[in-house]
């Protein structure tokens, strides 16, 4: 009860500064709240081109398709078609698969 009764001693106290604390951070709030809807006027969405591959074939991945196609520009890729490969910096399977770039040249070991 000590600690209890101390707090609310020197929070009496402090009363004043907790009210300005209080006032600065209500202020500060209220200016970002109203600086947000200028934010959400210059949002603009932009379309990207996505393949979709659906091996599921349920009513929920046909509709999360048609929903992607909505918004996007969609690509079905062919049977056996590697489109992740293809849109990667590197150019083959091998680059893949050591990690080395062919634009970046690879280093020497030492003698």
């Amino acid at each position: 009860m000590p600690v209890f009764k101390a707090f609310f001693a020197i929070a009496k106290k402090r009363r004043n500064a907790a009210l300005i604390y209080l006032g600065v951070y209500a202020v500060i709030t209220l200016l970002s709240a109203l600086s947000q809807d200028s934010i959400n006027e210059n949002f603009k969405a932009s379309q990207r081109s996505i393949a979709i591959t659906d091996e599921d074939n349920t009513d929920a991945s046909r509709a999360l398709c048609d929903y992607l196609a909505s918004i996007h520009q969609v690509t079905t890729p062919e049977p056996g078609e590697d489109t992740a490969l293809s849109t990667m910096p590197w150019s083959s399977r091998k680059d893949l698969k050591t990690g080395c770039s062919p634009a970046r040249p690879k280093t020497l070991s030492p003698p």
